[in-house]
Order: structure tokens, then sequence, then C-alpha cells
């Protein structure tokens, strides 16, 4: 279902982020986790 698919997860660190993510990273290949907190540091 999920093939050649690409899913953005936003909040993907709180609770049903990661359990999203959990799941999606059952049938998906490649897989990017962008944090908010990561670009915030940038500045």
């Amino acid at each position: 279902m999920l093939n050649n698919k690409a899913i953005l997860i936003t909040g993907g660190t709180g609770s049903f982020g990661k359990k999203c993510t959990e799941v999606i990273l059952i049938e998906a290949i490649k897989t990017n986790i962008f944090l908010r907190a990561n670009l915030t540091k940038q500045s």
C-alpha cells in the first residue's frame, strides 16, 4: 500500500507520531524524519 510513497509525519516525536512512524517503518523502504528542534538549533 505504501510502496513508492512519500509520507510526511509532523510531530514525529510525540506519542501519536512515534506510533505512526513505527507502523510506517514496517512497510516503508525509505524514511526521513525531520525534527523542528534541529531546525531551531541551526538558526
